[in-house]
C-alpha cells in the first residue's frame, strides 16, 4: 500500500485509533504517535467530526454496507479530497474503516473556474439581448 499515490488510512470503528498511514499519507501529514484519533490527527478536534461515515460502514447486525463516497475540505491542509470508505476485517479480527482518499482540488478549482466563466457567459448574453431589444426593431423603411 505504500506504492500508492492516494493516501490510505486505516482506523479502528470503535475507537477511532489510527492503526496505518501509507507512505503517502505521512509524507503529507507526518507520522501518527500511537494511539491518536483520526479526528484528533486530521482535524484538530477533540470530538468525532460531524459528517464522520463510520456509523454509516455497518448495518445493524455489524455488517459491512459497502463503500461510501464522499468529498471533504481538510480544514487543516486547505485541500478537498474524494475518500472512499469500507469497513473491513483488520488482521487483529475487529472491524476498521479502510479509507482511500485522492485530492481533487485542482477538480474543485476548476469547477469553479467553470462555473465563473458559464456565469459571464449567462450575464454577456442577457445584456445582449437587453441591447438588442433597447435598440428597437428594424422597420419597413429600413429593410433593403
Amino acid at each position: 500500500m505504500d506504492s500508492i499515490a492516494a493516501h490510505i488510512l486505516v482506523a479502528d470503528m470503535r475507537s477511532f485509533e489510527i492503526l496505518f498511514m501509507n507512505r503517502a499519507m505521512r509524507e503529507e501529514y507526518g507520522d501518527c504517535p500511537s494511539g491518536v484519533r483520526c479526528f484528533e490527527f486530521f482535524h484538530h478536534a477533540d470530538h468525532v467530526c460531524n459528517n464522520c461515515v463510520a456509523a454509516k460502514l455497518l448495518d445493524d447486525q455489524g455488517r459491512p454496507t459497502g463503500v461510501q463516497t464522499w468529498e471533504a475540505w481538510s480544514p487543516v491542509k486547505h485541500r478537498w479530497y474524494l475518500n472512499h470508505d469500507q469497513a473491513i476485517r483488520w488482521v487483529d479480527g475487529r472491524m476498521v474503516r479502510l479509507q482511500i482518499a485522492m485530492d481533487i482540488s485542482r477538480i474543485k478549482s476548476l469547477e469553479n473556474e467553470r462555473l465563473e466563466i458559464s456565469e459571464r457567459l449567462r450575464r454577456t448574453r442577457k445584456l445582449e439581448a437587453v441591447s438588442t431589444l433597447a435598440g428597437g426593431w428594424p422597420t419597413t423603411s429600413t429593410i433593403c
